[in-house]
């Protein structure tokens, strides 16, 4: 494509531990991905389904809520009484009172898959401008030449933004990708004699078994800006939600703590598609769903630059609805 770009440094695990909320194929759909040698992923891949530990005293319209929307939107969610819930996971917290099994959602290492990506990229010719951060937008009248980065100039036919919260730093790009960063502490524990096979969801908490024996705990959600420092408040939030959720995890041991940044967008919507500047395009803004939309984006992307067309209707995520938002207030105020 000509696309030359400068990658940034992962900002955490994803959704927010590579949790990946899939519907009928979606698994496929990332097993599916050619990734071969170190970076290969697909062993960190486990399709092993989500549950969610429901606790609230009005758990029948709460549940009936949650299998309604899911059906809705053609996603198997099957009710779970409070015993069944715990035959699938014994280390549930007794006082469960019911859960959703979806069993067709999935999770993945997001490091791993990150890596393998790279690796894939590489291997395909992308060529890697490691420490050489994008600066600026190149721009020649009404056409993205390129990106201005730390030492030099890269001239591409199509430039794609999509350095996550980082998008905004980059000279230019502001207007079409206002995205502030989300802050998640993350916690990694190990128990190594209780059993989890499936992600665990409570309204507070997810933890994510990970092939290694791992379980990943997540995650805040806080506006601090581009600060990755971990805090023992919130820490103090993760784990005791964690231990509600499964209370056999008060002896695992921490194996380590830390911070990513998500892109958040004004209305937490996706920020994806051409601008009104030739040759540029925007993919961020995808806040907590990362791993979960990098298929799509990817391929509506794709298919924008070669066919100038997307099988999927994007205008909704258009990176122009800020400029219309700001003309229309505006419009309306008083003279």
């Amino acid at each position: 494509m000509g696309q030359r770009r400068n990658p940034f440094p992962s900002t955490g695990e994803s959704r927010d531990g590579g949790h990946r909320a899939a519907g009928e194929g979606q698994p496929r759909t990332l097993s599916g991905i050619r990734c071969t040698g170190r970076g290969d992923f697909r062993k960190d891949l486990r399709p092993k389904g989500t549950l969610e530990a429901l606790f609230s005293r009005d758990t029948k319209a709460e549940l009936s809520t949650i299998i309604a929307l899911h059906h809705g939107l053609g996603l198997r969610a099957e009710p779970l009484g409070a015993e069944d819930a715990r035959q699938f996971e014994p280390a549930l917290n007794e006082e469960v009172a019911a859960a959703v099994l979806r069993p067709d959602e999935a999770s993945v290492d997001n490091r791993a898959l990150t890596a393998a990506i790279l690796e894939a990229a590489q291997r395909s010719g992308a060529e890697v401008f490691s420490g050489n951060g994008a600066k600026a937008m190149w721009r020649e009248k009404n056409r993205c030449a390129g990106l201005v980065l730390e030492n030099e100039r890269v001239a591409a036919q199509w430039t794609i933004i999509a350095a996550g919260c980082f998008s905004v730093t980059i000279e230019g790009i502001a207007p079409y990708a206002p995205v502030r960063p989300a802050k998640g502490q993350m916690a990694a524990l190990r128990a190594d004699h209780l059993k989890m096979e499936r992600v665990l969801w409570s309204e507070k908490v997810y933890l994510v078994p990970r092939n290694d024996g791992r379980i990943v705990a997540g995650a805040t959600v806080e506006y601090a800006g581009f600060d990755k420092r971990t805090t023992a408040g919130g820490m103090e939030k993760i784990l005791s939600a964690a231990i509600e959720l499964a209370p056999g995890l008060a002896e695992a041991r921490i194996e380590e703590m830390w911070a990513g940044l998500r892109p958040d967008s004004p209305d937490h919507l996706p920020i994806l598609g051409p601008t009104d500047i030739d040759g540029l395009l925007i993919a961020t803004g995808h806040f907590r769903s990362g791993i979960l939309l990098t298929p799509v984006t990817a391929r509506l992307v794709r298919e924008w630059i070669i066919e100038q067309r997307v099988s999927v209707d994007w205008d909704r995520f258009s990176p122009l609805r800020f400029q219309t938002e700001k003309t229309d207030a505006t419009n309306t105020m008083p003279a």
